[in-house]
């Protein structure tokens, strides 16, 4: 099973618009990602309660992208399981639906964007949160639990070269509260996806479109 290590860290303006002109400078690969993310509360938490859960099911968009996403672990864990499934455009609501039926039907909307950079084998986001800031992230899949100590070894130089810091454990907690607090709920019981779809088409102009090709009788074609 694939252990992917994290580690996030805060940035201001400036230090994120200095890294972003170096990185470019350095690195072989850059992504922007325009992404928006239905984070769910899994049956039984709530806004509350949610980081004493061990797993989130997350379903995000990215640059039109739709991908379901569960991630295994403590959420103050630098070290959590991850999987990833890409499911097609056509297929978005198809999932949602389905998600409803096993109870996730509540949780929050995250909207961000990210700038991806592969240096040294490493991957670095740096990123903004609406209503939260400016952050970075340090990602490394490892496929071997022996290879997990080496590979923070790595990290930690690679953030010390770029003078980036970690969040603290305390630090982090009270961030991850912060974040949590000030991003918009959503409840499927009480609205539909389309009200979403509706109120954020920079995110799903692309599903809608694949959508409109669909000859499909189902109830729940949407359009806006």
């Amino acid at each position: 099973m694939p252990t992917e290590l994290e580690f996030r860290g805060p940035l201001t303006r400036a230090k994120f618009y200095e890294l972003n002109r170096k990185l470019r400078a350095l690195s072989r690969r850059r992504k922007r990602l325009d992404r928006l993310t239905m984070m769910y509360f899994p049956p039984g938490f709530a806004r509350a309660t949610i980081s004493k859960s061990r797993m989130d099911i997350r379903l995000r968009i990215n640059n039109y992208k739709p991908e379901l996403v569960m991630k295994i672990g403590h959420q103050n864990s630098p070290s959590r399981s991850e999987f990833t499934i890409e499911i097609g455009q056509a297929s978005f609501i198809d999932t949602v639906e389905f998600l409803s039926s096993l109870g996730f039907t509540r949780g929050f909307l995250q909207r961000q964007y990210k700038d991806l950079y592969d240096y040294k084998g490493i991957e670095i986001d740096l990123g903004y949160i609406e209503h939260f800031g400016y952050y970075f992230e340090v990602e490394k899949v490892v496929y071997d639990k022996n290879e997990l100590e080496g590979a923070k070894s790595s990290i930690n130089r690679l953030c010390r070269g770029l003078g980036l810091r970690f969040y603290g454990k305390k630090e982090y907690k009270e961030a991850i509260a912060r974040l949590d607090s000030m991003q918009e709920s959503f409840d499927l019981r009480r609205i539909s996806i389309a009200e979403i779809m509706k109120s954020n088409p920079g995110y799903f102009g692309g599903i809608n479109a694949a959508y409109s090709k669909l000859k499909r009788k189902s109830s729940y074609v949407y359009r806006y």
